[in-house]
């Protein structure tokens, strides 16, 4: 299925709702659930692995912060979806970083996934009515320490 299809179908409200609303089981940290596929009357197919389901929300109840500072341990991280956790306390949150991500501050992921240290990842932030984290599309990782 092509990006624009997926977004145009996205967009669509009353879609978005149903699959937010279908992509929960995907969610839940005690499932075995891979992924969820999604079709529609026109033939029309959506795969929803399973890192990508927290981000498929409806807008209604969100807003986004930009340049948002987060200090914690990454406890995952997939290097094919370029996703992962970062540990906050007691909350986990889910980031995806981009392809562009410097080499050096890839690094500096993985050492804290390795070496349980803390970093900070420095992003865009989807928080919900309540100002709770969802997500978070990271920019920049930053460390105390020097690690190498």
């Amino acid at each position: 299925m092509s990006k624009k299809l997926l977004t145009d179908t996205i967009q669509s409200n009353t879609v978005a709702k149903n699959a937010a609303k279908a992509v929960q089981p995907l969610i839940k940290t005690d499932n075995l659930l891979e992924e969820i596929d999604l079709f529609s009357d026109d033939k029309i197919k959506i795969e929803i692995p399973k890192e990508i389901a927290p981000y498929i929300e409806t807008d209604d109840n969100f807003q986004t912060l930009s340049a948002v500072k987060y200090k914690g341990i990454i406890s995952k991280i997939d290097t094919k979806a370029r996703s992962g956790y970062i540990d906050i306390g007691a909350k986990r949150l889910p980031f995806i970083y981009p392809k562009t991500l410097k080499h050096g501050q890839f690094v500096i992921l993985a050492e804290s996934l390795k070496q349980k240290i803390q970093i900070y990842l420095i992003g865009d932030v989807t928080m919900d009515f309540e100002s709770n984290p969802r997500s978070m599309f990271v920019t920049k990782v930053e460390s105390d320490i020097k690690l190498f």
